[in-house]
């Protein structure tokens, strides 16, 4: 190791020698080129001590990422398995997202107990400080209401397309003329006819379509 250490550093000055030369004809002297290589071996010693240092930065940075995404990882698994073990909860409707320690709950339960229970179980897992809580208490009862209440409007939605229709294919009467609303199997006519006979016609054609429950005939007549 010596004997190549020597070669190396004798390589060296036989570089520096063979440079400074032809420096010396241009009008400098020895100690000026000897200056001045030395100034750029600096230049260059610290020009990579500076790439070596934010390489290792870089390594270091996403050493730190990898070991914290693992890390929020292992935690929302501890939270989903914790949740899936308990008798009280449905692991299928809530989901569990971790970052840095928080974890951010999100899904459906069908009470509040339920909901304080998810977020403690979360806060008792290791590494957890903070739980931020977006689960939704939803019951079967608001989910049959909801449900419900989406049917009747459709079926709403269909009584007024139908008598409309009938209204269209009438001769006798003017579909654009009468406005018809339904609301909870209750149609509601208005608009104008130019005859009584016209309004009594288009009320027994609301009556008797499909569905309907009630009429409320407010269409007015032109001609008394």
């Amino acid at each position: 190791m010596k004997l190549l250490h020597k070669k190396s550093l004798a390589a060296a000055v036989a570089s520096v020698t063979l440079v400074t030369a032809p420096l010396t004809f241009a009008g400098m002297d020895k100690d000026s080129v000897a200056n001045k290589t030395e100034s750029a071996v600096e230049q260059t010693k610290d020009a990579t001590q500076d790439a070596t240092q934010k390489v290792g930065q870089t390594i270091e940075q996403r050493t730190d990422e990898g070991e914290a995404y693992f890390k929020n990882g292992w935690q929302e698994g501890k939270i989903e398995t914790a949740f899936l073990f308990n008798e009280h909860l449905n692991n299928f409707k809530l989901d569990s997202e971790v970052i840095d320690g928080n974890a951010v709950l999100t899904g459906e339960v069908d009470s509040s107990v339920k909901k304080d229970l998810a977020n403690e179980i979360a806060l008792s897992i290791e590494g957890i400080e903070s739980v931020d809580n977006r689960i939704e208490v939803v019951n079967d009862e608001q989910k049959d209401g909801e449900r419900n209440e989406f049917l009747a409007s459709v079926q709403d939605a269909t009584i007024t397309a139908v008598i409309k229709m009938k209204y269209l294919v009438n001769d006798d009467l003017s579909a654009i003329d009468i406005k018809v609303d339904t609301k909870d199997q209750i149609v509601i006519l208005s608009g104008e006819v130019e005859t009584d006979v016209q309004k009594q016609l288009a009320e027994a054609i609301a009556t008797n379509s499909d569905d309907v429950v009630e009429v409320q005939n407010q269409i007015k007549v032109l001609q008394s």
